[in-house]
């Protein structure tokens, strides 16, 4: 699930840190104190939004469709899936894997 420099977690690291920077989520989604999170508690808080939003259990199908949704901003075009080194036919389910673990 490597690619070059960039890793699928990193990915999800750096959507948690825009949402940081660009919403103010309240309740269990809550950010005020995120930028002291590692980058498990930024994982968490991924699995903690799916749940809350879809109301689904956390397996890589149903997070793979959210995904694909829009719901977090890591790169969908497959163009910029594959110039990042991800396979563009497996890259839902792979970064849907790493959200459910």
């Amino acid at each position: 699930m490597k690619a070059g420099k960039t890793t699928l977690e990193a990915l999800l690291v750096k959507a948690v840190d825009k949402a940081i920077e660009e919403n103010d989520y309240t309740g269990e989604l809550d950010l005020s104190n995120a930028k002291d999170w590692s980058r498990k508690d930024k994982l968490n808080w991924v699995r903690r939004k799916f749940i809350q939003e879809m109301d689904q259990t956390l397996t890589v199908e149903n997070v793979a469709s959210w995904l694909q949704g829009l719901s977090l901003d890591i790169p969908h075009w497959y163009d910029d899936i594959e110039e990042l080194g991800f396979d563009s036919d497996t890259y839902w389910a792979d970064v849907a894997g790493v959200i459910v673990g």
